[in-house]
């Protein structure tokens, strides 16, 4: 599992990634974790003083394990794993710019 770079909270608190958990409410109407109704009408993104503390949490490199060494805010995770982490192969470029691209087409959508 990954951190989330772009949070999204259900009305029961729980976080997920904006893509996935709309994917998830079109699937059914339940939250992933506890199972209570949830629409996607209901979802909000993280915003103010919650939105500045969750991109400032510290975080390790999705690719710590095969020897990167940064660590940083959630905030700037994304553009290190996307631009400049010489650990990520171009397979996993690859599906970082397909999930952008997914949750892009998904704001749009809205």
């Amino acid at each position: 599992m990954s951190v989330p770079t772009d949070p999204t909270i259900t009305p029961c608190q729980h976080v997920f990634c904006g893509h996935c958990i709309y994917r998830a409410l079109n699937a059914s109407n339940l939250c992933p974790i506890d199972r209570e109704p949830c629409q996607i009408h209901q979802l909000q993104t993280l915003a103010g003083c919650t939105r500045r503390i969750w991109t400032g949490i510290q975080v390790k490199c999705g690719n710590h394990d095969s020897g990167c060494g940064w660590t940083g805010g959630i905030g700037d995770y994304e553009d290190h794993a996307r631009t400049t982490c010489v650990h990520a192969n171009v397979t996993e470029r690859s599906e970082r710019r397909i999930h952008e691209l997914e949750q892009e087409k998904t704001r749009l959508m809205d």
